[in-house]
């Protein structure tokens, strides 16, 4: 056997050298297929037809989302302001809420959890949601108090119409009477409710600017003045079914207080004897700490986009939002509240005349039946 030596390697000129790939990368090409690095990710399942398609929407399927909220105001960077724009069309969900709806306890079954941790479609959309989470700032709520405030909009001069109105979400948080959990929609339930939404103490300041008049003289009105509600509501017994007296008045003052950290909430908890000497004793059923439950796509739906300012709203009996207002108050937005919670009131009150015409037309038809 003869051994003959290697072959010299020929220098390649640069200039051939420019279409022709490395040594190494020449190699990969008989490398990676063996490790399977190279090989093409295997294809998702087909969707089945129970499951939305997560890609993009097509221009034949027009598709929204289950709630509306606000844009962000865009700031100008050249003149470091924001271009605050008047609210223009209704907030909130689609759906009407329901009592027990965002509890925020998991109450899947293991096979649930098993088939939803296999379920490619459920990783995407939370892939997109935990994006979407890591892109904003952690200061971008601090840095938006620069701008007027925090004031994410200017609130409309009047009411949304009742038929295009969204719902408020349903809300669990527990009273200053009792630590029962309660739900906003029976709550809002028949009657007019000026909610007033904070997570914090400059939030509340915020919201004084709006009740400055109410907590004065109900705004000079004496339709507000004899409508509201300033008796104490039993809550528990209106979610047992219990028969209870027919109260004066129409509409209420609904107080939320979201606190998601524990340790916020705890120091809350501490202050409730204080709270209850603040408010009347006739707000002690009506004032909710809410613990869990509020997603991001429930802060979006009543345009929380920015957690660290008070946001105001009239809420009609059937959970509809009818107005909303943020940050502090102008002289203008203050009349604009008291002219909408008084068309709120009125409508209210036929709504009710109207019923019981309805419930008399209807007796006789029932006695002469039997």
């Amino acid at each position: 056997m003869i051994l003959r030596p290697a072959p010299l390697l020929r220098a390649i000129p640069a200039s051939s050298t420019v279409n022709r790939p490395c040594w190494t990368c020449a190699g990969r090409k008989f490398i990676l297929p063996v490790r399977g690095y190279a090989s093409k990710a295997a294809p998702p399942p087909p969707p089945s037809s129970n499951t939305t398609p997560i890609g993009p929407p097509s221009s034949n399927t027009p598709q929204r989302s289950n709630y509306e909220t606000v844009p962000r105001p865009t700031v100008i960077k050249e003149m470091d302001k924001a271009e605050i724009k008047q609210l223009a069309r209704p907030i909130g969900q689609y759906e009407p809420p329901n009592a027990g709806e965002n509890h925020g306890r998991d109450l899947r079954s293991m096979k649930q959890k098993k088939e939803d941790f296999q379920n490619y479609d459920r990783h995407l959309r939370r892939r997109r949601e935990l994006a979407s989470e890591w892109t904003k700032s952690y200061f971008q709520d601090f840095s938006d108090m620069r701008h007027q405030k925090g004031k994410l909009f200017i609130a409309p001069p009047r009411t949304f119409k009742s038929e295009k109105s969204l719902y408020f979400p349903n809300l669990q948080g527990r009273t200053l009477l009792s630590p029962d959990l309660v739900d906003s929609t029976s709550l809002f339930t028949g009657r007019v409710s000026l909610v007033q939404l904070s997570t914090n103490v400059w939030a509340d300041r915020q919201i004084t600017t709006w009740m400055t008049d109410l907590d004065a003289d109900f705004a000079g009105s004496q339709l507000l003045k004899e409508e509201y509600i300033s008796s104490p509501d039993d809550h528990i017994k209106r979610l047992m079914g219990e028969t209870l007296p027919p109260q004066d008045g129409v509409w209420q003052r609904v107080n939320v207080n979201i606190q998601e950290n524990f340790l916020k909430a705890w120091i809350v908890l501490m202050s409730m004897r204080n709270i209850r000497k603040m408010l009347g004793e006739e707000r002690h059923a009506r004032y909710l700490l809410v613990r869990k439950g509020v997603t991001n796509q429930v802060k979006e739906s009543i345009a929380m986009l920015n957690e660290r300012i008070g946001i105001v709203y009239l809420v009609d009996a059937m959970c509809r939002i009818r107005w909303a207002g943020c940050a502090e108050a102008t002289d203008e937005e203050r009349t604009a509240l008291k002219n909408s919670l008084e068309k709120l009131v009125l409508e209210e009150k036929a709504r009710r005349e109207e019923l019981k015409q309805q419930s008399r037309n209807q007796t006789p038809v029932k006695q002469k039946e039997k």
